[in-house]
């Protein structure tokens, strides 16, 4: 029982030292908070929901979430979570599903293909805002 709490224990570190590094291109940057505030001021309130969104979906931590830009790829911040490893788009869907379960979007299988050319601040303007504004 003792080895294997010291086998967890190691991959633990092992997996933490190979991941810590994978935000610094995000944490080094200056606050993205007034760009998304210049870019969708109407919609301040939701801005911060769907940045929660982007958090729950990604495991961005706190440091590099509030300077992750508007003009940000969706595919980098995927990368930069996964890395090179084999990847199972896990996260994307998870993304794709809070979004469909907080605003009531559903994402056909074109949609969730054009994730990978999509900004998120244009993933805002042509999926989200739409749906905000008619209900």
């Amino acid at each position: 029982m003792v080895w294997f709490l010291i086998g967890i224990g190691v991959v633990a570190l092992f997996l933490y030292f190979i991941t810590r590094g994978c935000y610094k291109k995000y944490a080094g940057r200056p606050l993205s908070d007034m760009e998304w505030e210049e870019a969708f001021f109407r919609h301040k309130g939701k801005i911060r929901k769907y940045r929660e969104i982007i958090d729950h979906s990604f495991c961005v931590p706190k440091k590099a979430l509030c300077k992750v830009k508007p003009s940000d790829s969706i595919m980098k911040l995927y990368r930069a979570s996964v890395g090179e490893w084999p990847v199972d788009n896990s996260e994307i869907e998870n993304f794709c599903m809070m979004v469909e379960k907080e605003y009531g979007i559903k994402f056909s299988e074109e949609d969730t293909k054009e994730i990978e050319t999509l900004t998120f601040g244009s993933f805002l303007t042509l999926k989200v805002i739409p749906k905000i504004t008619s209900s």
